[in-house]
């Protein structure tokens, strides 16, 4: 993929890593938005993220979230669900929730999710 994107020749910098609970190697509040499509899915990335997309996105931004309705049972972190995750985060004062758009054709006959956050 960072093949693809590198040929496009419109990017700055190119990451490959792990999302996941671990610092990324990206500045605090670097991004004015942040958009993870297609990565929390079981075996990929899980609410253990949510913290990384947070810090790394400036005050005032956005982190942008869409997967599949039917990962979400399977995307939670430390027993809790993925739902509850956002919530926890939300509790906390890191972002305020601004949609949870339920989307019936996502890909293909699967719902999806769209979830919209703004970091505070």
């Amino acid at each position: 993929m960072l093949d693809v994107a590198k040929e496009k020749g419109i990017y700055m910098k190119y990451i490959c890593a792990y999302l996941g609970p671990d610092k990324l190697d990206i500045p605090t509040a670097h991004y004015t938005c942040t958009v993870c499509v297609g990565t929390i899915v079981p075996g990929h990335a899980t609410a253990a993220c949510l913290p990384e997309l947070i810090r790394i996105t400036k005050p005032g931004g956005h982190v942008i979230i869409a997967t599949r309705e039917v990962h979400l049972p399977h995307v939670g972190h430390e027993g809790k669900s993925f739902d509850d995750w956002l919530q926890i985060h939300e509790d906390d004062n890191l972002w305020r929730k601004l949609e949870r758009k339920r989307v019936p054709e996502y890909q293909g006959e699967f719902a999806g999710i769209v979830y919209t956050y703004q970091i505070l």
